[in-house]
């Protein structure tokens, strides 16, 4: 199966995670901040992972263009990723609403996501993400792709 790591982020934690997913599954990492979503070549990709920091109960404002955008029917699946500081349900909010705008659409949107914690400002989890959770990102990555073969 071909995947493909799709990811915005604006401090590196995301950023860290997307390369453990990538480097786990041999597979491009693309950061939506630095290539333009028009470029990215989608031909022969079976699973998309997209992450996102979460800000204020969403995902990041390129990651909802790149879903809004979203229309390859040759992808048998996407999937969701996210670091954030670990306040309330906003990650379950951020997730939900692009998850929806792309079933609305009539994606494959897997249900399981991977989450963890990033480093925030000073003292605001300090230490994520950290190797336990590189580690459970990687295992969750091929997790995946087993589900999908």
């Amino acid at each position: 199966m071909k995947s493909l790591v799709i990811y915005s982020s604006l401090t590196g934690n995301t950023e860290k995670i997307a390369h453990c997913i990538a480097d786990e599954l041999s597979c491009q990492a693309i950061n939506l901040n630095k290539n333009n979503t028009n470029d990215i070549d989608l031909e022969g990709v079976d699973i998309v992972f997209i992450g996102s920091g979460v800000y204020a109960g969403r995902l990041h404002k390129n990651v909802i263009k790149f879903v809004k955008n979203f229309s390859n029917r040759n992808v048998k699946a996407v999937v969701f990723f996210a670091t954030w500081f670990g306040r309330g349900k906003s990650i379950e909010t951020a997730i939900n609403n692009c998850k929806n705008i792309l079933l609305n659409k009539e994606h494959h949107v897997l249900n399981e996501y991977f989450e963890c914690y990033g480093n925030g400002f000073k003292f605001i989890r300090k230490n994520h993400p950290n190797e336990e959770e590189y580690a459970k990102s990687r295992i969750w990555a091929k997790n995946i792709v087993k589900i999908m073969e």
